[in-house]
């Protein structure tokens, strides 16, 4: 295959069409060399699998802008209108032989390009799978959990005291620092340290001044609160609350209890992140979860700005440390 072929933005404009078999004619030479033939025991996919073995054993290809089909889609008896059993655990096998294949041709790519077509493909994916939910109700239990663990994780309420919960910021981050105090406030061991440096969505105020605030009001302790203003995002959240515990006189910094509060969808990365910063390795950590309107676990997907927001968060999470290439091994050792 040429450079020109080779290259990522030559194959992305490809996507759009890999998925039908219809719409192309194929060399028999190639189909003979390779012993191509369709998958029966696939019953959703099979001709992207096809193509995608195809591709990576010929030499060209070429498109043309040429009418020459006419597809009749039917409204009742196709497999794009009908119930597609686990369909998102399927989607994921489709992914990864999408991904190997891309990748594969792309020689001239860079880690980032390489990173954001993985992290854009399997987000695509995950809302596709929940663009069925409206008309196919009984595809919600078989695929929302599967989609939520990607934002979210293996979630476990904490039932234990903490020496210290920390509250991660964001725009409209009250509702964590309720969340938090509804949990912890009655504590009397419990520390609260508020994150965040971005200003708040009510203008004026960071976002850490502004869960103080919250917390100040709903009855916190203010000798228990500490305040760390300077953080843009959530590496950096973790980093300088680590570095504010570390420098406290009085904390033994190992073996200590520690909450972290953020939004239920934010806490894979979160948790990613987390685990790549040695102080949080010497620590029992916990997360306790958070949500705001737009993305609660269950609904989410009913609203075009949970659709957005989880899109733009699985995006983050598959780029994160560099772990786009292997998140669905990662996350989905069981598929």
């Amino acid at each position: 295959m040429s450079r020109q072929c080779r290259d990522l933005s030559a194959v992305l404009l490809g996507i759009s069409i890999i998925y039908s078999n219809c719409n192309k004619f194929y060399k028999r030479t190639v189909i003979d060399r390779l012993s191509l033939r369709f998958d029966e025991g696939v019953s959703f996919g099979e001709d992207r699998l096809f193509n995608y073995k195809y591709l990576r054993g010929c030499k060209c290809v070429q498109t043309s802008s040429a009418l020459m089909l006419r597809y009749i889609e039917r409204s009742d008896d196709s497999m794009s209108s009908a119930h597609i059993p686990d369909r998102f655990r399927k989607a994921l096998r489709l992914h990864r032989a999408k991904t190997d294949c891309f990748l594969s041709l792309a020689e001239n790519a860079s880690e980032n390009e390489r990173l954001d077509f993985i992290s854009y493909d399997i987000a695509k994916e995950a809302l596709n799978t929940a663009a069925r939910f409206g008309c196919h109700r009984e595809e919600i239990a078989e695929n929302l959990p599967l989609i939520n663990r990607l934002t979210v994780g293996e979630i476990t309420e904490p039932k234990v005291e903490f020496d210290f919960v920390i509250i991660l910021g964001s725009a409209n981050c009250g509702y964590r620092a309720k969340r938090a105090f509804e949990k912890f406030g009655g504590s009397a061991h419990t520390r609260f340290i508020v994150s965040g440096g971005n200003i708040h969505s009510t203008g004026g105020v960071t976002e850490a001044a502004f869960m103080k605030e919250t917390l100040l009001k709903k009855g916190a302790d203010k000798s228990r609160g500490f305040v760390e203003d300077r953080s843009a995002n959530t590496e950096d959240n973790l980093y300088r609350t680590a570095e504010l515990i570390k420098a406290m006189p009085d904390v033994q910094t190992d073996d200590m209890n520690i909450c972290i509060v953020t939004a239920g969808f934010h806490i894979m990365r979160a948790r990613l992140i987390m685990e790549a910063i040695p102080f949080y390795k010497r620590q029992r950590t916990f997360f306790l979860h958070a949500y705001g309107p737009n993305t609660v676990p269950d609904s989410w997907f009913e609203t075009p700005v949970g659709r957005q927001k989880i899109y733009d968060e699985i995006r983050k999470v598959s780029a994160v440390s560099g772990l786009g290439a292997c998140l669905a091994d990662t996350l989905f050792p069981d598929l």
